[in-house]
């Protein structure tokens, strides 16, 4: 997996083995959470420190992956 500021329903469902469906809410719910503390959110998209933050996933494991 490319180390990219954002990650997509598809490496959502790869880090997590999720099904499509399950990606794009948890990609929903972070970014609502973000949308509440003022952040611009792009839909169908999260933000990789914020995925791992709230997933206690450390961000150097994501690239082994």
């Amino acid at each position: 997996m490319p180390c990219t500021s954002f990650l997509r329903p598809a490496d959502v469902m790869a880090i997590m083995d999720y099904k499509p469906t399950a990606a794009y809410k948890v990609i929903h719910d972070l970014n609502a959470e973000l949308s509440k503390k003022g952040a611009y959110v792009r839909p169908g998209r999260v933000s990789t420190k914020y995925f791992c933050e709230r997933m206690k996933i450390d961000p150097k494991s994501l690239n082994s992956e």
